[in-house]
């Protein structure tokens, strides 16, 4: 059933993406080799998440939507998803566990919804894509997209200082002061 699936979803991205077929004549690597360069380029953060294009890759991925990834000495627990005309990676470091239950239900989800939230969320994700940097791969530089800037002194350092405000009850919710240390200046957010 996953072969048949993978056929189709790649008969359906190729007629999509037919025009670029013929503009990029370049190799493209496989999104597992962009996924570990992109985190051993960024010293292995603690988390990070991404868009990369699909015409930018090979998707040797298809099927796995919640995945541990070994890079170097560091795990990590992967949420991929197929969001045309991207594919969006959530990484976070953890210590190895099984999740073929998860994967199994997620790809369960996208088959029974037909992919139709996926495209949502590739289509949410092009609107709001305002960050790129370079991953370089052996096929070359492939360019992968953030919603927002990722420090990398944060990334690699430490995690967000959570929280240094206090907690109060206004109107219906509770306001939580969250002092977010970003390098050398400081953000306030607010959460209702």
């Amino acid at each position: 059933m996953k072969e048949i699936l993978r056929k189709i979803h790649s008969v359906f991205l190729n007629l999509v993406l037919f025009p670029s077929t013929f503009r990029n004549k370049r190799p493209r690597p496989p999104a597992s080799e962009v996924l570990t360069c992109h985190l051993t380029q960024r010293r292995l953060p603690p988390w990070t998440s991404f868009c990369v294009r699909y015409s930018a890759v090979v998707n040797d991925q298809f099927g796995l939507s919640n995945f541990n990834w070994q890079v170097q000495d560091a795990n990590y627990h992967i949420l991929r998803t197929g969001a045309f005309p991207f594919i969006k990676y959530h990484c976070t470091k953890a210590p190895p566990q099984n999740l073929n239950f998860e994967n199994t239900f997620f790809g369960a989800l996208k088959v029974i919804n037909l992919g139709i939230p996926c495209l949502a969320y590739g289509l949410g994700s092009w609107m709001v894509v305002r960050v790129t940097e370079t991953v370089q791969t052996s096929a070359g530089p492939v360019t992968v997209h953030f919603a927002y800037k990722e420090w990398k002194g944060q990334l690699r350092d430490s995690m967000p200082t959570v929280p240094t405000g206090v907690a109060t009850a206004t109107g219906g919710g509770i306001r939580l002061g969250l002092g977010v240390g970003w390098g050398t200046g400081r953000r306030k957010a607010s959460l209702l």
